[in-house]
């Protein structure tokens, strides 16, 4: 199990309408590898904390607001670099926030973390959030529409 980890796209639904030219414009604009670590990304914005790191910008995604614009940004890639920000709930809904914020409608968020339960999460310990397809549910915009018809109190959004 050292290996395994979840990938998975979050899917943010804007009520913006679904046309092939939105699509376009999403995939020409600015592009985001944030938590980059060493690991670069030709044609992204390299985003890290640590000098040492492969980063084109140093800055703490924990602080807010971001340094992008409103629906300004295509692309996001969060490679092994998730479960290390907010520990706290208020600082992990602020990166959703921010997340939801420079993503441009029909932009795409992708998530890659270890699986909870496997050794190479449980036991580093920079480690501070286990991220799982649940958790990343509750925000959903669609998801939380339904809570809130429903009176539940699981509604972050």
């Amino acid at each position: 199990m050292a290996g395994f980890h979840f990938n998975f796209t979050l899917a943010i639904t804007f009520r913006a309408a679904r046309c092939a030219s939105r699509k376009l414009k999403a995939k020409l604009m600015l592009k985001l590898n944030l938590g980059c670590g060493l690991r670069r990304l030709e044609g992204y914005v390299n985003v890290d904390q640590a000098a040492r790191s492969a980063a084109d910008l140093l800055f703490d995604l924990e602080t807010f607001p971001w340094p992008w614009g409103d629906a300004s940004v295509g692309e996001i890639k969060l490679t092994h670099s998730l479960e290390h920000m907010g520990a706290r709930g208020d600082v992990f809904f602020g990166i959703v926030k921010e997340l939801y914020r420079v993503l441009a409608p029909e932009g795409r968020v992708e998530i890659a973390v270890p699986h909870p339960f496997c050794s190479a999460f449980v036991n580093d310990p920079t480690h501070v959030r286990a991220i799982t397809p649940e958790i990343l549910g509750l925000f959903s915009k669609k998801n939380c529409a339904r809570f809130a018809e429903q009176n539940w109190p699981n509604t972050p959004l």
